[in-house]
């Protein structure tokens, strides 16, 4: 995650970047979360 957010920063001039990274960093704890714990709602949605 923090690789992820450091490539953001560096190309945070890129609108589209911008804007991901401060939804991952606002959902960053739920993102952790799904991961380390493998629960999805993927069956749910279809």
């Amino acid at each position: 995650m923090d690789a992820f957010l450091a490539f953001c920063h560096t190309h945070r001039w890129i609108p589209e970047i911008a804007t991901l990274a401060r939804t991952v960093k606002a959902w960053r704890k739920e993102i952790i979360c799904g991961v380390v714990s493998g629960i999805s709602n993927a069956k749910a949605k279809g």
